[in-house]
């Protein structure tokens, strides 16, 4: 057995002593991984643990945690015994057992991640807070959730009532620029910004971009007023499929090339870039070559990231197989895993909920200050949950629901049931965690 990556003790430690009664106190060492590994006691009766990923390849087996976020190699011989602990050496046995691969059999795994993500998700979620300062973009994406939405933008009125609501929730705010395309309307983030800077409001920002409009003087504000510290650009393919996708109001021969421009601005600003591959049945025949072409353009860059994501509302669904298949190759594909997010994904901290519609100070405000607990619903009045201008109306009723057969899964800690919005549109809910961690597994494998 050869251990790739060390368990959370912690977690295991938790897991192995609930029922107690769930405090800050109790569980603060979730977070620092304070622990002491966890030794094999020979008194009591071991079990395989309920979140276990197993992979069996050509060469040997692959098993890991999604709970305690271990990894490790076995050969054919140890699985075989897996589940027979009275057939393995005393050293296998202590690997698997301090890896949180075997866990005492009166341990209720699912019930105490499930009740401490609640208890967790209620005492220690952050304020993150969605602006979509403008539903104006000056591109024509087909798959766009906001087509039919009259385009408007945030203005003076309403950018006051922003201000105030967001005075109200307190410090350590995350706030994520969106719109349409956020950077038409530029006045808005910087009276925001400038007006939390003057009421000593501390916050940082994540830019949601196609990037087209960014110059140098943008990138200035965004680091000195903005407080941005990551950019997610979309790409949704080469050169020609990219432009004929975005179908930009105002195009060029060099505009592909300008946002591969910009990218490195910002990046060299010391902004993280998240480079978001949009892929399709339309364009997944080139997503090897996409990647192996920003990989080449941005291999010096380590605040640069590619990541693969599967576009949902169209009325062509991905398989999970076809999934799995292109993540996979994606992994074969690349010089670097952690380029694609792999090393992220599976030393990642159990989630506390699926998304900002399960978090109660999660929010996303349109451009006419309604409020909504997902971003797909800007735009759409009947779902919202209040108003900026009246925010003590505001319904923060959090939807908790799991589905049962999202709670029998192994990768209920990395994905916690999905998108529901994913769901509802006849898409695989899952999150691209789950796809990433199993092409890196299946990479790492074979």
């Amino acid at each position: 057995m050869r251990t790739l990556i060390s368990p959370k003790d912690s977690i295991i430690k938790l897991a192995e002593m609930y029922p107690f009664e769930l405090t800050e106190d109790n569980l603060s060492c979730v977070f620092n991984n304070s622990a002491e590994p966890v030794q094999y006691d020979a008194d009591r009766k071991y079990k395989l643990s309920a979140f276990n990923y197993i992979c069996v390849g050509n060469k040997c087996v692959s098993i890991y945690n999604t709970l305690y976020s271990s990894l490790a190699l076995l050969s054919f011989e140890e699985y075989k015994n897996i589940e027979a602990i009275s057939k393995c050496s005393n050293e296998f046995i202590s690997e698997m057992i301090q890896d949180g691969f075997w866990v005492k059999k009166r341990t209720d795994e699912k019930a105490f991640f499930l009740d401490c993500s609640a208890f967790l998700n209620d005492i220690c979620d952050g304020i993150t807070l969605t602006l979509a300062v403008t539903h104006n973009c000056n591109a024509r994406c087909s798959y766009c959730y906001e087509q039919g939405i009259i385009p408007s933008s945030m203005n003076e009125d309403i950018i006051n009532d922003v201000v105030n609501f967001i005075s109200t929730l307190g410090n350590g705010i995350r706030i994520n620029w969106f719109g349409g395309e956020p950077l038409l309307n530029t006045k808005a983030i910087d009276e925001i910004s400038n007006r939390l800077h003057e009421k000593n409001i501390d916050f940082t920002s994540y830019l949601i971009t196609n990037g087209s409009l960014i110059d140098d003087g943008m990138v200035k504000k965004m680091i000195e007023v903005w407080n941005v510290k990551d950019v997610q650009i979309s790409i949704d393919g080469q050169e020609e499929t990219y432009l004929r996708v975005k179908n930009y109001k105002k195009s060029d021969d060099m505009l592909y090339y300008k946002i591969l421009g910009n990218i490195t601005k910002l990046a060299k600003a010391g902004i993280f870039v998240h480079i978001r591959i949009n892929i399709s049945h339309d364009n997944i025949k080139e997503v090897l070559g996409l990647q192996k072409e920003l990989e080449n353009v941005f291999s010096q860059y380590n605040n640069i990231i590619i990541y693969p994501a599967f576009v949902s509302g169209t009325g062509d669904p991905f398989s999970e197989d076809e999934m799995i298949e292109l993540v996979s190759e994606m992994m074969m594909n690349t010089r670097d895993v952690s380029k694609l997010t792999a090393d992220s994904k599976l030393f990642s901290l159990p989630r506390l909920h699926s998304c900002a519609v399960h978090s109660k100070n999660s929010f996303t405000v349109d451009s006419d200050g309604f409020i909504y607990k997902c971003e797909h619903h800007v735009g759409d009045k009947e779902e919202s949950i209040g108003n900026v201008c009246r925010f003590d109306l505001i319904n923060r009723n959090v939807l908790n629901s799991i589905p049962d057969h999202c709670k029998d899964c192994v990768f209920l800690p990395k994905c916690m049931g999905g998108c529901k919005e994913n769901e509802a549109s006849g898409d695989i809910p899952c999150f691209i965690e789950k796809y990433i961690i199993i092409g890196y597994i299946n990479c790492i494998t074979s």
